[in-house]
């Protein structure tokens, strides 16, 4: 893990088409908040290990799980639980226990969809 600097934020050390993350995952956040379901809360969840490729609030509320599509360079680097803090105002900050359930892991090519291969000369 990245050390964390006094007062600010990381920033993510790999884009989400960064050639490095050769696996997409689609995980559910078990435990947190509906209140906190947002692309932004999903983003620094997974920000340290990965980056987040979908995100849809709506179709969340409708099945009431969040579950999110990422990319990560190994399956077993993502944390299997973490705590969130939410800043509750007058009362300070409450911990939510978060597990991350791995629902599905599949490599992802370099190629892009419909590029040929190149043939090698025989």
């Amino acid at each position: 893990m990245r050390p964390r600097t006094a007062g600010r934020r990381p920033e993510p050390s790999l884009s989400r088409l960064s050639p490095e993350l050769r696996t997409r995952v689609w995980v559910e956040f078990v435990g947190l908040p509906p209140r906190l379901w947002s692309e932004g809360a999903a983003a620094a969840c997974l920000d340290e290990f990965g980056a987040l490729t979908r995100f849809d609030a709506a179709s969340f509320r409708r099945a009431t799980r969040m579950v999110a599509e990422a990319r990560v360079a190994r399956v077993a680097d993502l944390p299997r639980r973490f705590t969130v803090m939410e800043s509750v105002p007058g009362t300070g900050f409450v911990p939510h226990p978060v597990s991350l359930v791995v629902l599905s892991a599949e490599p992802v090519s370099g190629r892009r969809r419909g590029e040929d291969e190149e043939e090698e000369p025989i």
